[in-house]
This record gives C-alpha cells, structure tokens and sequence, in this order.
C-alpha cells in the first residue's frame, strides 16, 4: 500500500485537483462562494473495497465514469446518491436538460482534479468522454474490468454554497499500483 509519506503528498497533490474542481464548478453553476471540502482519504487496493465507500451508504449511485490514459492510466468515478444529483443537475438552469448537465459537471470534476493532481510532473493523460452510469456502486467498479489489486483513491467531499444544501459525493481513483508508485516518487 502507501507509505504515510506517500499519503500525505496524495492528499496534498489531491487538493491542488480540488481546488482546480471548485473554480470550474463555480464558472459552470455561477456561484462564487461555491466550494469543495475533501471530509475522507482512504486508498486500498480493489480486492478490499465495499459499497459503503458510497456516500449516504445507498444501494444506488449516480455517477460519472471518466477513463483516463497515458502517463497515469485509469478510471475515476463521480458518484453521488440520485436523489442530490438530481438536485444538483437541476442547478443547469430550464435550458439545460438535467442529465447531460449532470455528466458534464461530473466530468469537470474529475478532468479538474486529475489535471490538477498531475500537473508539473510530466505525466500527460488523455481523457475520454464522461460517461452516466446509475447502478449499484459495486457494479460500476466492476464494470471498469480492473483486476483486484488496482488501487482505489476514495475522497469523500462536499460541495458547499451559502444558497444551497451540502451535497455529499465521492470521488473514486481506480489507479495501477505501480504508476501511482511513479506518481508520488520513492516519499
């Protein structure tokens, strides 16, 4: 697994991702006061996950798939309980229609925080199109065929704003072992 060393350079790289989700996340919902707050950082390998790494502990999430490819290689998991995504989706406006709006801002916050998190080191990723996905938590990660020992980066966050309710989510990393290796170095 990680080191405490490695761990605490992940979370610090993790914000740097955050705050890059946040600004986008302010532009897209126009709301200023509008933040992130990272609550839980947990890694374990993909063989020791369990749902209740799904906010609220629900038996449905709705989430947003985005593979990544290149220097860090992966799939990265936006998921949320339906019913606060549907909140949250609605926040578009009446000219967006909910579900694309919903993807679109899952995908923003996972191309944000893998930008932000691999900025400076020279790892370019490509990154396909998001992706909808409302199942149970366990059928989605299964659905991203990674074998057992994958590493699972799990962030359980917060998104606030003085106008609205908290909303709870996750965020899911599903990263190989050993390019995370490669990402935090030998701390």
């Amino acid at each position: 697994m990680l080191s405490m060393n490695q761990l605490a350079l992940l979370q610090e790289r993790l914000n740097l991702g955050f705050e890059r989700s946040g600004r986008a996340l302010q532009r897209a919902l126009s709301s200023a006061d509008l933040r992130l707050e990272v609550r839980e950082l947990r890694c374990r390998a993909m063989a020791d996950f369990s749902p209740d790494s799904l906010c609220g502990g629900g038996d449905v999430a709705a989430g947003v798939v985005l593979r990544f490819d290149g220097g860090l290689r992966g799939t990265a998991l936006f998921a949320m309980e339906p019913e606060a995504a549907l909140g949250l989706a609605r926040g578009g406006g009446p000219d967006r229609e909910p579900i694309a709006f919903f993807t679109e801002l899952g995908g923003t916050v996972l191309s944000e925080l893998l930008l932000g998190t691999t900025e400076g080191l020279d790892r370019d990723s490509e990154m396909g199109p998001p992706q909808l996905e409302e199942s149970s938590l366990m059928a989605i990660m299964a659905s991203t065929h990674a074998p057992s020992d994958t590493l699972i980066l799990t962030m359980r966050a917060d998104l606030v704003a003085r106008d609205r309710e908290r909303d709870a989510f996750d965020v899911h990393l599903m990263l190989e072992p050993k390019l995370l290796h490669g990402l935090l170095g030998e701390a």
